[in-house]
């Protein structure tokens, strides 16, 4: 009877142990399944994260190591892209911001005061290589000249011949048969540079290449101080023909009177 007792209470102890093995490995299994799933969760939420950090990634060129500043919120100020405008984006680090703001946009370039500058620099240099326009000069004609051509004007002073100016020489005749010398300026005015009438006495001649010499008292006065003053006046045509031309008819013409 006690081995009989004996024995049950062997068999009732080895099931009690079994059953506590088991309420254990139960236990254990239950735990390691939560940990798993923590885990699990745990690691979805950082892939979560990291892909809308990767969405967020402002996209900025970084063509030198200036321009990873924009990274971590600080100024371009000194950066090669702080000349240029931008049309989109926030300012400030990307690290500490709410993963949930807006994207943010594209950095846009404005280009348009370089362009401007350019076309004003090439307008400038189109205006220098113009050449400026030829004065147009309305010549007075003198329509009853027996002789008309462009010479030179010069008088005598002080040993030394004075250029007095630019213009057209005429002989036209006047009342009574006379014969009148008139110098008009080569301007829109024709501002008379010498005006006389040919008499027999008038010294005329011959000089040089292509010029006559004569002597009288200039009309318009050339010295204020001594307007009665008779004067050299040298006349300076193109060629020698219109010298030799101007020189026969000054000749004749007095010989006439």
């Amino acid at each position: 009877m006690v081995a009989v007792l004996t024995v049950a209470q062997r068999v009732t102890r080895t099931a009690s142990g079994q059953k506590c093995n088991l309420l254990t490995h139960l236990v254990c299994a239950k735990h390691r399944r939560e940990q798993s799933h923590h885990l699990y969760s745990h690691l979805s939420k950082t892939r979560i994260l990291f892909q809308s950090l990767q969405k967020k990634k402002p996209e900025t060129a970084m063509g030198n190591s200036g321009n990873i500043n924009l990274l971590f919120g600080k100024k371009m100020e000194n950066s090669p892209l702080a000349g240029f405008s931008f049309g989109g984006g926030t300012s400030g680090s990307l690290f500490g911001k709410d993963v949930n703001q807006e994207k943010i946009g594209a950095p846009t370039f404005s280009f348009t005061a370089s362009v401007e500058k350019k076309e004003e620099i090439k307008d400038e240099n189109e205006e220098d290589s113009e050449e400026p326009p030829e004065p147009v000069v309305n010549e007075i004609k003198e329509e009853d000249a027996i002789f008309s051509k462009k010479c030179k004007m010069f008088y005598k002073k002080d040993g030394d011949f004075k250029d007095k100016g630019v213009g057209t020489i005429h002989l036209k005749p006047v009342a009574d048969q006379k014969i009148q010398l008139l110098v008009r300026a080569d301007t829109n005015l024709g501002n008379v540079l010498l005006n006389i009438m040919l008499h027999p006495s008038l010294p005329c001649t011959r000089t040089g290449k292509n010029n006559i010499l004569i002597v009288c008292v200039p009309n318009p006065p050339i010295d204020e101080k001594s307007p009665d003053t008779a004067l050299p006046i040298l006349i300076r045509v193109k060629t020698t023909q219109d010298a030799d031309e101007l020189h026969k008819i000054i000749t004749e013409k007095k010989a006439a009177l």
